[in-house]
């Protein structure tokens, strides 16, 4: 008796189901490699720079005190009160103020796991989810006491909660959304382009629809009133003095493609190791997988899909163009815009899905390949190099009364001098050895060294001056550190590398002590 010929609606859903489970397990595996990398290569390292100022801003004894030096700074706030409250659970170790930022990444891909989204289909929600995970400035942000793994994460949540108030407007939808760009708003200012994008195109798209739920935009009440509270502050951060990043040149943007990727370098090594896997692969599966059966969407409307992809991609061009402009970008103000780009070019592969089924995995082992080279790579680094930590350890063995501090960068000339007093010494007061801190204001013409000489004539006084010879208006790139020579008691080591200085002094050798980090 010969077999029974399979009807074409079963032989449709069977290239189907290998495709849908062959795609879940190279995710499932993936996420969890993610997940895994995350937990192990992160909190290995000292603070740098950045973490050690949310160190000193979340350390503050009152919220008084936590609100005030949030207004100083150029950052917004939510991330900052979120680790008040950690840090006064789980205190201020480098451990702790660190662990949120895991948390926040391993969860980044959660919200696109658990929402099914109209027009998407499963290996391509699957894929987007994997790629959300092994993103590796992602992933880097999750060893960061910082809040970009937050951002990332509502930023991703938004998106997808922005899809579904396109495909069905509601009220409740509408406030969800809201919320979660509020939210998204008061973690880093640069979501805010992004939200006003996908507020005009649900306003351009749903019209009527929109207008009927105008109550969830009393939600953006919070966040517009602190902006109005910090703008004032603000502005002066945005002075061509004050902004230190440098305008993007022409030759750059070709490394920003890559940027999902992390660099260039890691984007080639993870393409060959990537190609290769597809060709062993191809081999194992051919003729077992039929061709043109999988689907490469799902049916049904893609506007709002496509409508979030376009308003993301926008969002990031503006920011771009800007930065061509003006100095006032760097690569970690392209996370809001990261989770629904990398959403369109999942769309992008899965068209070719359709007639190569092996397309959508392979994308997926490509960005596996790149988290594979940052997690190797991250576990031979042994310090950041823009840190103090180290510096301020090896100072506290000399028990130095006054600590004269200078962060000779062009912003530092608009922080008050308590603010960076309580930066400077933030290390020292997480040990409970407090010291008399004062900070030093320098110009940019101005030659730090005898000033700093100076200022820590007395006996028990030491001296910790950073810089970035990379960034203009930095006094040190036109008086390198000399102190010594206006106080030969003085016993300096620079303990950064290249054009990033760390100048650690005493009277004590406290900070000879230790070999090279």
């Amino acid at each position: 008796m010969s077999e029974p010929i399979p009807s074409q609606e079963s032989a449709s859903r069977q290239p189907l189901a290998w495709s849908v489970r062959i795609v879940a397990a190279l995710v499932g595996a993936a996420v969890l490699f993610a997940a895994l990398a995350r937990l192990t290569a992160a909190g290995r390292q000292p603070l740098w720079l950045d973490e050690a100022w949310t160190l000193a801003v979340a350390s503050q004894p009152s919220w008084g005190e936590v609100i005030r030096h949030t207004w100083l700074d150029a950052n917004a706030p939510l991330y900052y009160a979120f680790m008040h409250v950690w840090g006064g659970v789980f205190g201020f170790s480098d451990q702790a103020m660190r662990a949120p930022s895991i948390l926040f990444g391993v969860l980044i891909p959660l919200p696109v796991l658990l929402v099914r989204l109209k027009g998407v289909s499963t290996e391509a929600r699957l894929t987007w989810a994997a790629l959300l995970a092994l993103w590796m400035p992602g992933l880097w942000f999750s060893g960061d006491a910082r809040g970009y793994a937050l951002l990332t994460l509502l930023c991703t949540s938004q998106t997808v909660a922005f899809v579904r108030l396109l495909d069905r407007p509601s009220t409740r939808l509408a406030a969800l959304w809201a919320g979660l760009a509020s939210l998204a708003i008061l973690t880093h200012y640069h979501a805010l382009l992004l939200v006003a994008l996908q507020g005009l195109a649900y306003l351009g798209f749903r019209r009527g629809a929109a207008v009927k739920t105008w109550p969830a935009a009393l939600v953006f009440c919070l966040p517009f009133a602190w902006l109005a509270y910090h703008a004032p502050r603000l502005a002066l951060f945005a002075r061509p003095d004050v902004a230190w990043y440098n305008k993007i040149q022409a030759a750059s943007l070709a490394r920003l493609l890559t940027y999902p990727l992390g660099s260039i370098g890691v984007a080639s090594y993870a393409l060959v190791l990537a190609l290769a896997g597809l060709v062993v692969f191809g081999v194992a599966w051919r003729g077992r997988w039929p061709v043109g059966r999988a689907p490469a969407l799902a049916e049904g409307g893609r506007a709002p899909v496509l409508l979030a992809v376009a308003t993301a991609v926008l969002g990031a061009l503006m920011v771009l163009a800007i930065g061509l402009l003006r100095p006032s970008f760097t690569d970690r103000y392209l996370a809001p815009y990261v989770p629904a780009i990398l959403l369109g070019a999942v769309l992008l592969f899965a068209v070719l899905h359709r007639r190569a089924p092996f397309v959508l995995p392979a994308l997926v082992l490509l960005f596996v390949m790149a988290g594979y080279q940052w997690w190797r790579l991250e576990l031979r680094v042994t310090g950041r190099v823009y840190n103090y930590e180290i510096a301020s350890n090896l100072l506290m063995k000399g028990k130095p009364e006054r600590l004269v501090f200078l962060w000779d960068h062009p912003a530092h000339r608009i922080e008050p001098a308590d603010q960076l007093a309580t930066v400077g010494d933030a290390f020292f007061r997480r040990a409970g050895q407090p010291v008399k801190t004062v900070a030093v204001h320098v110009g940019a013409a101005e030659d730090p060294s005898p000033k700093l000489a100076a200022a820590a004539a007395g006996a028990r006084s030491a001296i910790l001056w950073m810089y970035d010879t990379g960034v203009q208006g930095t006094a040190a790139r036109k008086h390198p550190p000399h102190i010594e020579d206006f106080d030969p008691a003085m016993r300096c080591r620079n303990l950064g590398r290249g054009g990033i200085g760390i100048i650690a002094c005493d009277r004590y050798g406290s900070v000879l002590e230790q070999k090279r980090p």
